[in-house]
């Protein structure tokens, strides 16, 4: 165990306060050296450190297929079909995973 004074940086409720999922590590340790004295800065890779620490991660989404013309087409074609539908009938659709049934087919 190490003795002496401990971290000055131990600033995780303001990290969990200031965080988002929106915000990168350089704009949260630029919010946080535009609220402390100069004297406290703080640099991008404590606040990565003390995020990680925290449990929040920087996750990128996963990219999703574009949706292709004749899958465009087919949902074009479907949604015509089924124009003349009324709220009744499309409450009675069941809607699954990949499949849609109906009691009123």
């Amino acid at each position: 165990m190490r003795t002496g004074k401990g971290r000055k940086d131990s600033d995780l409720p303001v990290l969990q306060r200031i965080s988002s999922l929106e915000l990168t590590a350089p704009q949260i340790a630029a919010k946080i050296n535009a609220s402390h004295s100069s004297s406290n800065r703080h640099i991008t890779s404590t606040v990565q450190r003390r995020l990680c620490e925290s449990g929040l991660r920087g996750l990128i989404a996963a990219k999703k297929p574009l949706l292709k013309d004749t899958k465009k087409k087919k949902s074009l074609a479907w949604a015509k079909k089924d124009e003349q539908w009324t709220l009744d009938r499309w409450k009675s659709v069941l809607w699954k995973k990949k499949n849609v049934s109906s009691a009123s087919l």
